[in-house]
């Protein structure tokens, strides 16, 4: 394969080069990714650098790679096992997360295997490390072990700088009754455990399965009406289908029922609530048209594809949606009579509106179906919108908003934050960035530190002698974003 392009217009490229392996055996693999982020597929495509440490002729398969960032900041490299169980080879080791290849380590994942009863390989531990480098050098360790058919039966988490004794231990036991290993049914969770440190055992969920054993157990279907793919003759029995009927909580228990094809059919738990769903052959028993909780009912009504379309409630409240030809809402109401619609551009670049009580709503996208502007405002045009900006790695260095900046006014002899002028997406929430206005009509924007793959966008501001001061936002190509007056 050689690109892809996405529905909105991003597209994803690769280089291929052959290596040859010890015994003149010659593969080809990746050698760079190139990727072009607007709906037209037309900028200057971002280059990702993929290296390998290994010589020619000198392995019998890669011991590492690395790829870089096409910001030139950031790197991460992968290590596999080169020796040891034939199950062993091939399986990564350890993850690095490094301010360039060979860089600085931000972050060290480091991975332990083993086999199950049969041989097959399975994650059992890991250890992350961070502050490389530092005095405040932090290792998380967590363990799981899992039985021959993939379920995780225990699974530990340890303080930090800790890898001997666990904080909370989970225990989970699973369904092994002949009749469910016989129809291929491996995966029923019975019981879960969580011991604290130095604590007992607490159950925290306890669930049984298939109550019923014959037809006449379960909820009747109206009279001749069945589902069009129902086997009324399966394979399986009815004890062993893996409908889960009790299911034990902390202070409370719930029970399930269903109809012969196995949809929910009504359920109630120990505190006197209770639910049911009736359906028939419109949805062709595959939805409920009315469901009833308590005191309180709700009818449904579908498209033919099961899209809901209408809901009404005990009170006659009302809410109604509609669909296009793709399956994407087109128009809603609600219960109070509101309406809102929806269109879409049919092509690129491509954006949604929303138009309703709180006006209208543009998302615009970017070929990757990302938001890079959200616009606010009426039928007569936006009044306000926000700009997001991505760097290469995906991550949004810089969102720009314009248009609501009035409640931001401030005379030149007081400190002000710039609170609504530009925020910037870290690795923990959303940082603010806060521009001071002093009596000197200096102005300074302090620029965050950016760690791995987030590169820097700077503000520049030009004060004026006037009592509307002009800001000019500078992001981190050089180039003017936008012109603001307070």
């Amino acid at each position: 394969m050689k690109s892809v392009v996405f529905p909105p217009g991003g597209k994803i490229s690769w280089d291929y080069g052959s290596f040859t392996y010890l015994g003149s055996r010659s593969l080809r693999e990746v050698s760079a990714r190139y990727l072009q982020t607007d709906s037209g597929h037309t900028s200057t495509p971002w280059i990702y650098g993929i290296s390998r440490p290994d010589a020619a002729n000198s392995v019998i398969l890669h011991s590492a790679m690395t790829l870089t960032d096409a910001s030139g900041v950031g790197a991460k490299t992968w290590n596999f096992f080169t020796s040891g169980p034939k199950w062993q080879l091939g399986l990564v080791s350890e993850f690095v997360q490094s301010t360039a290849a060979g860089g600085t380590v931000l972050q060290d994942d480091v991975y332990t295997w083993a086999p199950d009863t049969i041989g097959r390989p399975h994650l059992s531990a890991k250890t992350t490390t961070t502050g490389q480098g530092t005095s405040n050098v932090v290792s998380a360790y967590s363990t799981q072990a899992v039985d021959d058919y993939g379920n995780t039966t225990q699974s530990a988490i340890y303080p930090y700088n800790n890898t001997t004794t666990p904080l909370q231990t989970w225990n989970n036991t699973y369904l092994t009754t002949p009749g469910y290993l016989a129809n291929y049914v491996f995966n029923l969770l019975s019981t879960t455990t969580m011991t604290p440190g130095g604590g007992s055992p607490i159950t925290l969920v306890t669930n049984t399965y298939d109550h019923c054993s014959t037809l006449a157990c379960y909820t009747a279907p109206p009279p001749g009406s069945t589902p069009r793919e129902y086997d009324a003759s399966s394979p399986v029995p009815y004890a062993y289908r893996g409908l889960l009927y009790a299911a034990y909580r902390i202070g409370k228990a719930a029970t399930s029922y269903y109809y012969p094809w196995g949809t929910f059919s009504w359920g109630q738990d120990t505190t006197g609530a209770y639910i049911t769903a009736s359906a028939n052959a419109t949805t062709n028993f595959s939805a409920p048209l009315t469901i009833t909780a308590q005191s309180y009912s709700e009818t449904v009504a579908y498209t033919p594809w099961l899209g809901v379309y209408s809901t009404t409630g005990a009170n006659g409240e009302f809410l109604a949606m509609s669909y296009d030809a793709y399956g994407r809402p087109s128009g809603g109401t609600s219960a109070y009579g509101a309406t809102t619609g929806y269109t879409y551009a049919s092509s690129a670049p491509f954006w949604q509106k929303v138009t309703g009580p709180n006006g209208v709503t543009t998302t615009t996208l970017d070929g990757f179906g990302r938001a890079i502007r959200v616009a606010s405002g009426d039928t007569t045009g936006d009044k306000s919108w926000t700009d997001s900006v991505y760097a290469p790695c995906a991550w949004v260095v810089g969102q720009f908003q314009i248009g609501r900046l009035d409640r931001h006014r401030a005379r030149r002899s007081r400190m002000h934050s710039l609170k609504s002028l530009m925020t910037s997406s870290m690795n923990a929430g959303i940082v603010i960035w806060r521009g001071v206005i002093s009596t000197s009509k200096s102005i300074t924007i302090p620029a965050p530190s950016f760690g791995i793959n987030r590169p820097v966008t700077f503000l520049s501001v030009s004060p004026s002698t006037s009592t509307r001061w002009p800001f000019t936002m500078w992001p981190f190509n050089g180039n003017p974003e936008s012109l603001f007056m307070l």
